[in-house]
């Protein structure tokens, strides 16, 4: 996926996030950033789910369609999207 940006798009990437990775997603990132790319190791990183993403990026900065979302309530705990929408509610009110 990497290998896909051109030279300046990788000097300039700030942070590569991977959602959902599966463990063969893992593996061969593992291998690319160590063996192909180590100047962009520190900049690939896995996260378990759209709620960790949401702590990272301002949610009013992504577009993330509705079926990943569903999807990751599925497979992931709903408390803290409950939690999320809540903060979404109170956002709009102020």
């Amino acid at each position: 996926f990497i290998f896909l940006f051109l030279h300046r798009y990788k000097k300039n990437l700030k942070a590569c996030y991977i959602v959902h990775p599966t463990f063969w997603t893992k593996m061969m990132t593992w291998w690319f950033t160590t063996f192909m790319a180590p100047a962009i190791k520190q900049k690939v990183h896995s996260i378990p789910g759209v709620e960790y993403l949401y702590s990272i990026i301002s949610p009013n900065q992504l577009e993330i369609p509705a079926f990943i979302t569903e999807y990751d309530m599925t497979v992931s705990s709903t408390s803290m999207f409950l939690c999320l929408g809540q903060a979404f509610q109170i956002m709009a009110i102020l």
